[in-house]
């Protein structure tokens, strides 16, 4: 995952570089306003992990952060200047609920028994 991170880190910032729309000065700021969103969906996470069943929000989230891509692909450079830095809300979930679930799963492979 940390590559696909580097990757993200290197191409947004040069998809966002050639825009000259009105919110241009908003862009120089995109990926700090990512940051910002990750850390706030930290918070706005674990209390969704606590109160719903885990899957559910992961699904969901994995929803949100594909449409968010999408509507970068679809939208072009106007869109992704929004919709990027919002995926950071939804991504900051996915790492931390994910990993030690597949920890578990990689140690205990009964819970897992299609990777049989």
């Amino acid at each position: 995952m940390s590559r696909q991170k580097q990757q993200w880190y290197v191409w947004m910032p040069t998809l966002l570089a050639g825009y000259k729309g009105s919110a241009a000065a908003f862009a120089a700021y995109s990926i700090s306003i990512f940051f910002i969103l990750r850390a706030a969906g930290r918070f706005m996470g674990a209390w969704l992990l606590e109160s719903f069943y885990w899957t559910k929000v992961l699904a969901l989230f994995s929803g949100v952060i594909l449409i968010c891509f999408i509507g970068t692909v679809i939208g072009g450079p106007g869109a992704a200047l929004y919709l990027l830095p919002a995926s950071g809300l939804f991504m900051s979930v996915i790492i931390p609920a994910s990993i030690p679930r597949e920890l578990a799963v990689s140690r205990n492979r009964s819970m897992a028994p299609w990777l049989e």
